[in-house]
């Protein structure tokens, strides 16, 4: 079990997590999140995914590239 927030570029929750998750690519949830869900790409809930809280997909993404330039992105918000 997790307590605390997690954050990452690509999250995957198989166990228990009890805090806010914050994935900026891709976030899986196979387990049992108890906070809210904050995720700018893909997401995908299995078949044993259990959620208490809220899920919000942010719109605005900042890319750095290699040659460190920094560039803002505008993402549609999606309703989930």
């Amino acid at each position: 079990m997790v307590k605390g927030q997690v954050e990452g570029e690509h999250v995957r929750v198989d166990g228990n997590v009890e805090g806010d998750v914050h994935a900026r690519g891709v976030l899986e949830i196979n387990g049992r999140v108890k906070g809210n869900v904050y995720y700018y790409g893909t997401i995908r809930l299995g078949p044993r995914a259990s959620l208490e809280g809220q899920i919000k997909r942010k719109s605005d993404l900042t890319i750095e590239n290699a040659t460190s330039n920094v560039q803002q992105l505008s993402r549609t918000a999606a309703s989930v």
